[in-house]
């Protein structure tokens, strides 16, 4: 990134300042300090909503140290770096001379249409103007009717160099995913890629299916010199025209989403594009396979933990999604549980099988029974087990071992236990 400046109003010469003394603009310019305004998505008692900006503000009139808290509505007209990015704000005598020279992104007496209730104007007394100069964003309310000026000097994560936003790069480690190139004047903001992981997808209206394989998530923001920023729609029709030209098809689309899948070879990718009316979009992307078994599952660590607990968690067992029918990497899972029960003949136990909280509470409550049943099945089938010696339970969601707030979670949530009778 270019190396910032900062805003430097004009005919201002800067001598170096010394620590015991006020800012520049204020020792030789007389501007007053008024407050420091912070964008915020936390809901705060106090707020006040200024409707025709779409914002909620609080904290102005309370806080000793003018610290003024900006939540906004999704649909605030003001401009993105406004709504971003923190500013300081300055009482200033002479508006104009303050804003000459100055690029103004968001001028006094700007009109502020299709605001609901009915708002075409932005209230005489709080006009705004917000400027770009050497490397930061610079604003102005206009308060005639109070006989006051206030000038607001916008600094933090968003500094702008030699009038112009530089270029903001990938987030560290990020690259688009091989299935797409992304849409001009766009950077990854964030990303995320696991070998394995279990994500649901949107199939119908109010109705998601799990997919399981290598999964991939990655963020884009558009850049701040980006004028004309992609509608929802667009955004959305992009993606979708993409994988129908290599043959893949949309499952769902609605507002803001839409699934796709998509076949190349032997590997199926399922695709969740999802687009906000900033531009901001991002893309989950899961191609389907079965997990590498790492861990292998081992009679004497069950037995070992059912002397110490009364219980065991099996994790070698998978099912296919939302099916109770055994995959068949499980068998040596199984093979184990089976040879735990022949090295102790008096042993007789419960499988129990556990779900994520992923769907209803019956679904899983019956899915969970059915998988664990299963099981039981395979060992007495498969490894000549005494029917007797085993019953099957079905847990469902309500044991977890973790947290069903992230895939990892629900991943260790969805096992099979072996509990002693």
């Amino acid at each position: 990134m270019t190396e910032p400046h900062d805003p430097v109003p004009k005919g201002l010469p800067l001598p170096r300042r010394l620590d015991h003394e006020p800012p520049p603009v204020a020792a030789q310019l007389g501007w007053r300090y008024h407050h420091l305004g912070i964008p915020t998505t936390r809901v705060r008692p106090d707020e006040e909503h200024l409707e025709p900006f779409g914002m909620h503000v609080s904290g102005f009139y309370d806080c000793p140290y003018g610290i003024q808290w900006m939540r906004f509505d999704p649909d605030s007209p003001l401009h993105e770096l406004i709504r971003t990015v923190p500013h300081v704000a300055f009482e200033v005598d002479d508006l104009d001379a303050a804003l000459e020279g100055q690029h103004v992104i968001y001028p006094p007496g700007l009109a502020v249409r299709g605001r609901p209730g009915g708002h075409d104007r932005v209230p005489r007394r709080a006009h705004r103007a917000h400027l770009v100069p050497q490397g930061a964003i610079i604003g102005a309310r206009d308060g005639r009717n109070v006989m006051k000026k206030v000038l607001r000097v916008m600094v933090g994560a968003l500094l702008l160099a030699a009038g112009a936003a530089a270029e903001q790069k990938d987030a560290t480690g990020c690259k688009d995913h091989p299935l797409f190139t992304r849409m001009p004047e766009y950077w990854i903001h964030n990303c995320r890629q696991t070998q394995f992981d279990s994500i649901s997808f949107e199939v119908a209206q109010g109705k998601k299916t799990a997919v399981e394989g290598q999964f991939w998530q990655v963020s884009y923001y558009p850049q701040a010199t980006l004028r004309e920023k992609p509608s929802e729609l667009q955004i959305i029709r992009n993606f979708e025209n993409a994988v129908q030209k290599l043959g893949g098809k949309v499952v769902f689309s609605r507002k803001s989403l839409s699934t796709l899948v998509l076949t190349q070879g032997d590997n199926e990718f399922w695709i969740e594009v999802t687009a906000e009316f900033t531009g901001k979009h991002g893309l989950r992307i899961v191609q389907r396979g079965a997990m590498q078994q790492d861990i292998a599952a081992n009679a004497a660590a069950f037995s070992n933990d059912i002397r110490a607990t009364g219980h065991a968690a099996v994790y070698g067992i998978t099912f296919d999604t939302d099916s109770a029918s055994i995959k068949p990497e499980s068998a040596q899972a199984i093979g184990e549980i089976a040879k735990l029960l022949k090295g102790d003949p008096a042993l007789k136990i419960f499988v129990v099988g556990h779900t994520d909280a992923t769907g209803s509470v019956d679904h899983n409550l019956k899915l969970s029974q059915d998988r664990a049943q299963a099981v039981l099945q395979a060992l007495v089938r498969d490894h000549g087990i005494a029917a007797a010696r085993l019953r099957s339970f079905g847990c469902g969601p309500f044991a977890p071992v973790a947290s069903n707030d992230s895939e990892d979670g629900k991943a260790k949530n969805r096992r099979v236990e072996l509990v002693k009778q």
